[in-house]
């Protein structure tokens, strides 16, 4: 080659594949393929030789071999060949390729900065834009790994469709911002409306909790006092049983002593001692240690129909609500009063929704135990309960502007509900909607709130103790049934 066909295949090396002539084909990439394993796609490592003539890599050919059968399929023309008893490295290695791979190059520095260059150009990725080799990034717009022009056109693109972007989206966010002071009015309209209720509530049962105070405190007040009596009584036949212990212990000492010869004692004192230990003893023989059929007493708390209060509370009253277009008609507020398009898109639950599920759990155990209240009754198998259901959601729909197109906007869940600033990964931003809701939630919870759930606390202990009651009651029922049957058994046999 002269030096005249050696600078037409520098220049050729210098242009980029589209300056190239299409029948142009780079000697230094076809002796590149000759040198790749077709398996791994990578420089061969041991070349081996297979019987029909096609080379693969030492490793590659043991990844392929069946050592069970003994058997070697040419990933190339998928004839079969045994392998030798030493296995695969029994082979005939490639000593035509080997001799290529060990070739070092001994060029100029000029020729050397060339072969630098071409590698840096060969080992560059091609666009997916526009096929052209090039260092390539992830593109912000089309997600695709391109060059820096293909990049910086895109862009462009992008910024003159900003524009009219931000023009429509000023147009239309008047939306939100009226839709949002409507929700403000209605929030202070609402708390307005909530105290107001919840100071008629406090009122009413206020009343009725002071009379039940003052009863409380009389029946608390006789328990005291019985108490009080009793424990000095008790105290007292106590005190007097540990000078009589100790009296007792003295005397057994004094007289073991005395027997042991430890101790002189005289005529007189030794008929005394017989005699208080004679009389000692007879009162030790009829001395019953059980005081607790004299002391031990116990108090119980009875009602007169004991499932008659707790009942009573329980109906007792009732929340109405007037939802909008009812025509001034007011329903009872039921357990599940948040609409359904709240609940299941933003996953909200109230506290005062949790408290009325658990009523109504409760309820359900007690139209279970009452044959003459039947499951029709629960405001789940109503119709007006339904109805309510899908005016709520109505009343929702027309909120949010929805008349039935499930693929509009659905707020909580729009682009707008993240900041601007936080990347867009996965559509997590309602994690902290949600989060910082329930906060303001929890903060709002006033001591009135607090007591409220105090009393449903106490009002479930005091049915657990009823519970109680009412089976003691059960159980001494079941015991006199069973005399009253003995004793008219044994007048049948006189």
């Amino acid at each position: 080659m002269d030096d005249q066909q050696r600078e037409r295949v520098r220049e050729l090396l210098a242009q980029t594949p589209a300056q190239r002539p299409p029948d142009w084909v780079n000697p230094l990439e076809k002796i590149e393929q000759l040198l790749t394993c077709p398996i791994c796609l990578d420089r061969y490592k041991q070349p081996k030789l297979l019987p029909c003539q096609h080379t693969f890599c030492h490793p590659c050919l043991e990844s392929c071999a069946d050592t069970l059968h003994r058997q070697l399929k040419c990933p190339e023309c998928r004839a079969e060949h045994n392998i030798p008893y030493d296995g695969v490295k029994a082979f005939q290695p490639n000593y035509t390729l080997t001799g290529f791979l060990d070739v070092h190059l001994a060029a100029t520095p000029e020729s050397a900065a060339q072969v630098e260059e071409y590698v840096h150009r060969y080992n560059l990725e091609r666009c997916r834009v526009c096929d052209e080799k090039a260092e390539c990034e992830i593109c912000p717009h089309c997600e695709k790994r391109s060059c820096e022009e293909c990049r910086k056109t895109h862009m462009d693109m992008l910024k003159r469709d900003m524009g009219r972007l931000v023009m429509q989206v000023k147009r239309l966010s008047n939306r939100v911002t009226e839709a949002s002071d409507g929700l403000s009015k209605g929030i202070e309209l609402l708390s307005l409306n909530c105290e107001t209720t919840k100071q008629e509530i406090q009122e009413y049962f206020h009343r009725h909790v002071r009379e039940l105070k003052k009863r409380e405190d009389a029946f608390v007040a006789e328990v005291e006092t019985f108490q009080s009596t009793e424990t000095r009584l008790m105290a007292a036949l106590r005190d007097v049983l540990e000078i009589e212990s100790s009296n007792m212990s003295e005397a057994v000492a004094r007289l073991e002593a005395a027997l042991k010869g430890e101790y002189d004692m005289d005529d007189n004192e030794i008929v005394r001692f017989k005699n208080i230990f004679t009389e000692g003893l007879e009162y030790l023989r009829n001395f019953s240690p059980d005081a607790d059929e004299l002391f031990c007493k116990k108090l119980r708390f009875t009602v007169e129909d004991a499932a008659r209060l707790p009942g009573a509370i329980q109906t007792f009253g009732e929340i109405t609500v007037m939802y909008p277009g009812s025509t001034g008609r007011y329903d009872k507020l039921e357990a599940s009063y948040v609409p359904k398009m709240i609940s299941a898109k933003v996953g909200l639950e109230s506290d005062h929704y949790r408290i009325r599920s658990n009523e109504e759990r409760n309820a359900a155990v007690d139209i279970g135990r009452n044959r003459f209240r039947e499951a029709d009754s629960l405001p789940e198998h109503s119709l007006r309960y339904r109805r309510r259901q899908q005016i709520e959601e109505e009343a929702w729909n027309r909120v949010r502007g929805i008349e039935g197109d499930k693929e509009r906007s659905v707020p909580g869940k729009s682009i707008w509900s993240r900041p601007p600033d936080e990347k867009k990964e996965k559509p997590q931003y309602l994690s902290h909607i949600i989060q910082m809701l329930k906060k303001r939630k929890m903060e709002r919870i006033s001591e009135e709130q607090q007591l409220a759930l105090n009393i449903d606390r106490e009002r479930d202990q005091q049915m657990g103790g009823v519970q109680q009651v009412r089976q003691e009651d059960g159980d001494q029922g079941e015991e006199d049934r069973r005399l009253f049957s003995e004793e008219k058994e044994v007048e049948k046999e006189n």
